[in-house]
């Protein structure tokens, strides 16, 4: 992905990236979309919420409790037991 590029170069576009972030967040809604979201490793546990929205991340996590209490699914945005 970065071959061939220096590394000025990639601190520059990485730069500018993390500005137009910093410079968006306050025009957006918060809101996640599930299907964009990487492993929760990456993502982090908030995000997953965030995707979901209290209401359904709390009936979610019921069930996960109630049907998958060891976990054993996942291979999608996890919610823990």
């Amino acid at each position: 992905m970065w071959s061939g590029v220096t590394l000025r170069r990639r601190f520059t576009h990485i730069c500018w990236t993390r500005q137009l972030w910093a410079a968006i967040q306050p025009h957006s809604s918060g809101n996640v979309y599930v299907n964009y979201l990487g492993q929760e490793d990456d993502e982090g546990v908030d995000r997953v919420r965030a995707a979901y929205g209290k209401p359904k991340y709390e009936r979610l996590l019921a069930l996960k409790q109630e049907y998958d209490p060891q976990n054993t699914f996942v291979m999608n945005q996890n919610i823990k037991p």
